[in-house]
């Protein structure tokens, strides 16, 4: 493998499915790690660097949500992005619970892929504290607004808005990305009166020109 590129072990049991994926990773400068079970994935796991992993779920001997939760034990960091044919709410949450990055359903597209894998790397690189501007600053790992040394209250939805933002600061968020990055367990029924109103309530927590509406587009956090 060219140590200088990012390696991917990529874990499904249908081996079609497999090496498409792979030569798809691979065609865009991925080193591939390929594994049919979770439990060869694991011993690959613990022989090679890996950057990312890229498993899907229903797999035989150990399957994709069992691979995570024995792999969180030695590596709570490492992004995951999970493959399924199935549109289980049950496992999608048991995923979201175990720290994934991204849940793709079968039949895979590969620009959905690769925009997956580009978030998983952006949200693994991401800085502990981000100095927002007029002596805010937001911690990422505890989701924490302080103002000079002081933390500033900031509810649940409140915090997950301003990490999108962050994250995508200096651009336009639309406030349906807002809205389903908040409800993550993709249940709840859209609301964009949900989405202005915690929009409002950050206004008066940050100086309010640092949140900027676009009329139909969304919302962007200038730094």
């Amino acid at each position: 493998m060219n140590i200088s590129q990012k390696n991917i072990l990529l874990v499904e049991d249908d081996e079609n499915i497999r090496r498409d994926i792979a030569l798809f990773l691979s065609y865009n400068d991925y080193s591939v790690i390929e594994a049919s079970n979770g439990d060869e994935a694991y011993k690959l796991y613990q022989h090679y660097s890996i950057d990312l992993i890229i498993t899907d779920v229903d797999m035989p001997y150990l399957d994709g949500l069992s691979l995570i939760e024995r792999l969180r034990h030695i590596d709570t960091t490492i992004p995951i992005i999970i493959i399924s044919g199935y549109g289980d709410q049950e496992k999608l949450l048991r995923a979201i619970k175990l720290n994934l990055v991204e849940y793709i359903l079968k039949p895979i597209k590969r620009n959905a892929l690769n925009q997956a894998i580009q978030r998983s790397f952006d949200s693994y690189n991401r800085p502990k504290s981000v100095e927002l501007g007029q002596e805010y600053r937001f911690k990422m790992e505890s989701k924490t607004l302080y103002k000079d040394q002081t933390q500033l209250p900031l509810t649940p939805s409140q915090s997950l808005t301003l990490e999108l933002l962050i994250l995508n600061k200096n651009t336009i968020v639309s406030p349906e990305d807002i809205f389903f990055h908040i409800h993550s367990d993709y249940t709840a029924e859209y609301s964009s009166a949900s989405v202005r109103n915690i929009i409002k309530r950050l206004r008066k927590i940050l100086s309010k020109e640092m949140i900027e509406s676009f009329y139909g587009q969304g919302y962007s956090l200038k730094i």
